[in-house]
């Protein structure tokens, strides 16, 4: 009985480890030079406004916005990024809208694989899409 628990203990430290790396770990760089705006967030992606447990990992990196879980992958320039906010449906799901009408719904959850305000997300990608507009 006793093993069990340490195992389970174990086991739940190991995935608080995982989550923990896979959260948000952002960097920032000035848009003055030349260094892209990075992140990676533990995000869920749907076609619909809803908080989805599509679990995967949401990354910015070096101007793309890419998406990947076990069911859906999709990537995106943030020049191609039209309208980045909260969605009207929930206050928890950020909608993402390209300039070719594509639409995309994102939740991120934090540590503790629970809903996680997808506030500070927002800015960093729309920080990104504005350093990028400023390149053009």
């Amino acid at each position: 009985m006793i093993r069990n628990a340490h195992s389970f203990t174990r086991g739940l430290v190991a995935a608080g480890l995982l989550v923990s790396a896979l959260a948000v770990t952002a960097t920032t760089a000035s848009a003055a030079s030349d260094e892209f705006v990075s992140a990676t967030w533990m995000a869920a992606s749907e076609s619909t406004p809803v908080i989805s447990t599509n679990w995967g990992r949401l990354m910015l990196r070096d101007g793309v916005l890419s998406f990947r879980s076990n069911t859906t992958e999709w990537q995106l320039a943030t020049t191609e990024i039209k309208r980045a906010s909260i969605s009207r449906e929930s206050d928890n799901v950020m909608l993402l809208e390209t300039v070719s009408g594509q639409t995309y719904y994102v939740t991120i959850y934090g540590a503790q694989l629970t809903v996680a305000s997808p506030h500070k997300a927002l800015e960093v990608i729309q920080k990104a899409s504005r350093t990028t507009a400023a390149r053009r």
